[in-house]
């Protein structure tokens, strides 16, 4: 056997094999935790012939009664470690805590968004063994991939309402006249014009508003969980960054995440969506949302840097969409309507 032990050390090895399906599925496990969890599993079970050399006899072993109670002698590999009580007692807690971790922090509510965000990543950090950063980047592009059929919807319809709008200007131009002068039954049939028009072309305001407000809720709630994991704080988080911002748990120092995040919403803003602008309105929207742009600097550059891991990546991963679904060939592909430039202009 791998391992020679008394009755009461296999039963502590069996608990700790036990415990570790508690402790190594969730939670922020640590490397040195895992690492014993799954050291004490294997040799529990192990029933493989110890080769030559492999074991060494606790000193006195002359028979099973005089096995000593307080050391496990265990063979990973050919080599011989020992392993006190003390040691397997302290897996059994370790395995028995790892799942409490979140909890413990107040992190990681299974009936909220936020808290199941932060399962998420947590259960990817676990399972992947990537540094905070690289686990966050790697969720925003699953996120991002997730959600690419809502912005195919988005950009459809979007394009549709584009394409309708020289008649709907001069609808509506009917209704604000017919309003002034007080021709009630004139202007309900415009606006009647109006959902006809909506409807023979399959598209609706509506889903301009609804479609980028369902993405809200995932952004929102990364981004508040990513914060509150990185204030509790998690412990990781301490050293998971890169460059100069290793301490995810603190603001950057150098203020240079917050103008990042805050120059790619400006571009993704000039970009002006999946198919460009379409009206003058959109185009005051444009400035005044630029101009509100410059205030998220001094605003952000008190959150920790957790959540510029999630932002940055999230917004150029926007910005590429934006430009790959304006291309001819993309849209073609995604069975989006071609823009249509230049349209009914007057001179």
């Amino acid at each position: 056997m791998n391992v020679l032990c008394s009755r009461r050390g296999l039963l502590l090895v069996l608990k700790a094999s036990v415990t570790r399906s508690a402790g190594c599925v969730h939670g922020f496990t640590s490397r040195k935790t895992v690492q014993k969890c799954r050291g004490a599993s294997f040799r529990a079970f192990s029933s493989t012939p110890t080769v030559s050399g492999g074991v060494s006899k606790v000193p006195g072993a002359g028979a099973k009664d005089s096995w000593s109670d307080e050391t496990l002698q265990l063979d990973p590999g050919g080599g011989v470690s020992e392993v006190s009580q003390g040691d397997v007692l302290q897996v059994v807690s370790d395995a028995a805590h790892t799942g409490q971790d979140l909890a413990s922090l107040g992190l990681g509510a299974l009936y909220t968004p936020v808290g199941l965000a932060q399962i998420l990543l947590d259960s990817l950090h676990a399972s992947t063994g990537l540094p905070w950063w690289g686990t966050v980047a790697i969720a925003t592009v699953v996120m991002r991939i997730l959600l690419f059929p809502l912005s195919v919807k988005f950009a459809k319809n979007a394009t549709k309402m584009a394409k309708i709008q020289p008649e709907l200007a001069e609808i509506m131009k009917k209704v604000q006249h017919y309003t002034k002068i007080g021709a009630t039954e004139l202007v309900q049939k415009e606006q009647m014009k109006v959902a006809d028009l909506y409807k023979a072309h399959n598209c609706s305001p509506l889903t301009m508003m609804a479609l980028p407000f369902m993405q809200l809720p995932f952004f929102m709630s990364f981004f508040v969980g990513l914060r509150k994991m990185a204030l509790a704080p998690v412990e990781e988080m301490k050293s998971g960054g890169m460059l100069w911002f290793g301490d995810l748990t603190i603001p950057d120092p150098t203020y240079s995440l917050p103008v990042i995040a805050c120059g790619l919403f400006v571009m993704n803003i000039q970009l002006g969506g999946e198919v460009g602008e379409t009206n003058a309105m959109e185009k005051k929207v444009r400035r005044i949302l630029t101009a509100a742009s410059v205030l998220f600097i001094p605003i952000t550059i008190s959150f920790p840097t957790a959540v510029f891991m999630y932002w940055i990546p999230n917004t150029m991963l926007v910005s590429v969409q934006m430009l790959l679904l304006r291309r001819p060939s993309v849209r073609t592909a995604l069975g989006i309507p071609l823009i249509e430039r230049n349209r009914d202009k007057p001179s």
